[in-house]
């Protein structure tokens, strides 16, 4: 296994759960010992990859139409209650 390990400290995902890097909890550097580690632990555990540039180029643009959708549905009783 070649893979590099991101140090980033935490992540947050888009249901707003907030992720603890398992490399903090567990010094090695071996990919394999890392996810014990992490299955040792109580809760879910979350596995991903970081996107390429292009890829977040991609990934934006298929969320760019829904989320000017839910930006608008959100504001929308804000704007109702400024009129009256």
């Amino acid at each position: 296994m070649s893979r590099t390990i991101h140090r980033a400290p935490l992540a947050v995902t888009s249901d707003g759960t907030v992720l603890v890097n398992v490399t903090y909890l567990d010094a090695t550097r071996d990919l394999r010992r890392l996810l014990e580690h992490a299955l040792r632990e109580r809760g879910a555990v979350f596995v991903g990859l970081v996107l390429t540039p292009a890829e977040r180029k991609r990934l934006a643009w298929f969320l760019d139409g829904p989320a000017k959708e839910a930006a608008a549905r959100v504001r929308r009783p804000r704007r109702r209650r400024s009129r009256s």
